[in-house]
């Protein structure tokens, strides 16, 4: 009976092997270690067969394994060949990308990197949907997802793109007469809470980049699941909000916000990209590395 496999596993697995190590691999296909080692399980259990054993030395090949290696080993090298004799025949990426993204980043990031992404590359069209549920892998409309403070389905293929913080914030009218010198001061302030995140109902664990933490417990004045909304009650001076500083940095420009505490962290969201693995189109792949590069940036840059 015939087996199907995976090229992207098969080519995973055949970098791992040249190169010496999971790690190693994961480093030069730009891809989390987590995503080198499930491919590998993957073309595993897809031939039925162990192909390399793992200790803390990192990997072997099994007999089976090195056969595989050495019938694959040349194989991969003609399929890339193939593959950039079409890139020569038509350099123009071309196609469709149908990506998902939480509402709030897609409003706030995506718009820009899109525009680029679109400039650079005419003939590919987009589709956003805007969604803050977890992408389905079963789901065939959508080929790209951002996540945001979740973890990504062990079944996808990763790449994180950074940590993006939540800070507090408010507008200067509502700060004309308040003295926030520490986090225990914020009890005396109304609180406008955002359910997302991390942080449990009506307490908030703050950090600084030195270490310090402390456990904020409070009694909400609004809270809300759209920060859209929290942001719009922050801007008309209703109280103190926490909020994604890249939602808060554009009013801290025009000075219609004033950031509270700015040495505390209330939150920090990993931001990844996620993909079906398995061969994906020249659109898909142009994207997936076009906003690796240019997301990291970013938000290292914030």
């Amino acid at each position: 009976m015939e087996r199907s496999i995976d090229l992207n596993a098969l080519r995973t697995f055949v970098a791992a092997i040249e190169l010496g190590g999971l790690a190693k691999a994961a480093r030069y296909l730009s891809m989390p270690k987590s995503t080198v080692s499930r491919h590998v399980a993957k073309l595993e259990q897809q031939l039925g067969t162990a192909l390399v054993t793992r200790d803390q030395n990192g990997i072997e090949l099994t007999a089976i394994g090195r056969s595989l290696f050495d019938t694959a080993h040349g194989g991969i090298d003609s399929f890339q060949g193939i593959g950039a004799l079409f890139s020569k025949k038509d350099k123009v990426t071309r196609g469709a990308v149908r990506i998902k993204a939480p509402r709030i980043f897609g409003r706030g990031f995506l718009p820009q990197i899109l525009s680029e992404f679109c400039s650079q590359y005419p003939l590919v069209s987009i589709e956003v949907t805007l969604s803050d549920r977890i992408f389905d892998p079963e789901d065939d409309r959508i080929d790209i997802s951002f996540c945001v403070g979740i973890s990504v389905p062990a079944s996808l293929d990763a790449w994180e793109l950074g940590m993006l913080d939540a800070k507090l914030y408010a507008a200067p009218s509502y700060l004309q007469k308040a003295t926030i010198e520490a986090p225990s001061d914020l009890c005396d302030y109304a609180i406008l809470s955002n359910l997302c995140g991390t942080s449990l109902r009506g307490r908030w664990l703050m950090r600084t980049a030195a270490g310090k933490e402390f456990q904020l417990d409070f009694a909400p004045k609004l809270e809300t699941n759209e920060t859209d909304f929290l942001l719009a009650a922050a801007l008309d001076g209703l109280g103190i909000a926490r909020l994604p500083t890249f939602v808060a940095d554009p009013h801290l420009a025009s000075g219609k916000l004033i950031p509270v505490l700015p040495e505390w962290t209330i939150d920090r969201h990993k931001v990844s990209l996620a993909a079906k693995s398995g061969i994906r189109t020249q659109a898909i792949e142009q994207f997936i590395e076009f906003c690796t590069s240019r997301i990291r940036t970013q938000i290292a840059g914030i």
